[in-house]
Parts: structure tokens; sequence; C-alpha cells
């Protein structure tokens, strides 16, 4: 799946308000495949048939009753920072599992995704129109590489990272979050990620062809 730079840049600012609020990696890449869903990243802001808005959909009622404190709906950085305070909560309603929610057969992301897209007090999971969704997402996201285009990727430590574009990510907030992730220790020589797809992993190299090489998965 390649986006566009404009939905890069919101990708990175989900991910940037996750860093800094103490999300996990795991939070942080469903606030993105959320918002991948609902408006193609903030290509799709508005839907015709409904009052749902903005980078999360939010309806106008959803919005006055939890978030209006936030501030204006449409505005991008408070559908974020509302998304995020709805996972924090989801996590605790997950967690403890609440008695009339039966729920055994979802993930956390699918029960967070039902939850946004069906309702906040919605319980009939079986067929939840938003768990489907979510679970038909997941299946073509994971059909848009073929296993060959699948790539592992590393990077010595000292190398300054790109993008196939040329732009350096050196300093990316999400990149940094990535390469503290994975060299905890500070004596690894190289950093290695899976499921990178081969043209990304081979631009990188195009750029670093001394401080990076790919190994097919």
């Amino acid at each position: 799946m390649s986006l566009t730079a404009a939905q890069k840049e919101i990708a990175n600012r989900i991910g940037q308000y996750g860093i800094d609020n103490g999300f996990t990696n795991s939070d942080i890449n469903l606030a993105v495949d959320v918002a991948l869903i609902e408006s193609s990243l903030g290509q799709n802001l508005q839907n015709p048939a409904s009052s749902a808005s903005g980078l999360y959909q939010y309806t106008n009622d959803t919005w006055s009753d939890r978030h209006s404190a936030i501030g204006e709906k449409n505005n991008i950085d408070n559908q974020i920072k509302a998304f995020y305070a709805d996972l924090s909560n989801y996590h605790g309603r997950y967690a403890n599992n609440v008695t009339y929610e039966e729920k055994s057969d979802m993930t956390f992301n699918e029960y967070t995704y039902t939850k946004h897209h069906d309702g906040w007090n919605y319980d009939d999971f079986d067929e939840a129109p938003g768990k489907l969704k979510f679970r038909e997402f997941i299946l073509e996201s994971n059909d848009s590489f073929v296993a060959s285009d699948r790539v592992t990727l590393c990077i010595i430590p000292e190398a300054y990272i790109f993008e196939g574009s040329g732009t350096d990510l050196t300093d990316d907030p999400l990149v940094v979050n990535w390469l503290e992730q994975i060299d905890r220790s500070g004596t690894i020589t190289q950093k290695c990620v899976s499921g990178v797809s081969r043209d990304d992993a081979q631009a990188i190299i195009n750029v670093s062809p001394t401080e990076a090489f790919y190994i097919d998965d």
C-alpha cells in the first residue's frame, strides 16, 4: 500500500502525538490504521450521508457527548487527540472484560474499531459491522504485498536513513523511535526490521549502499 506525501504527513502527526504521550508502537499503528480506514488519512473528510466528518469521522453527536471540550470537531489535531483518548478508554474496558460484552474472539484492535465504528455502547459482536470491516481491511493490507516482495531491511547504527525520494529521514520522530526500539542495548552492529517492501528497501540501499542491505523473508 503506497501513501501519498499528504497521507504520510498525517501519519507522522498521528505517530508523533502517540510518541509524545507515551503510547505503544502497537497503539500508534492502530491509530494510523483507523485513520486510513475512516478517511484515507485525511483524503476523504466528509461523509455525505451523515454528520460524520474529519480524520476519524466522528459524528456530531459523538463529538458533542465525548469530546466537545477538546475544541472544534474537524480540526485534525483535535481528532487525533480524541481518538487517542478513546483508545485509552478502550484499553480499560477490554482489559476489565466488561461483563455484558462477550468479545472472546476479538482482538483488542478489532474491539477498538468496532467501538469506534458501531458506537461506544455497541455490544453485539458476533456480526458487528465494525469487526467485519476491520478484518477485511487487515486481509486487504496483507494481500497488498506478495511474500516475495517482503524483505528484512538491515541498517548499521551510524547510517543515514532515506525514503525513496531521497529525503533524509534520520531525525524523523517515527524513524528515531523505531531505531530506539530495535537497539536498546547500544551493542547491536545492525538494526533490522521485517516486512518492508522490496522497492522501499532497495530505495534506501540505493542511497546508502555500504550501510544497508536486505534479506528475503
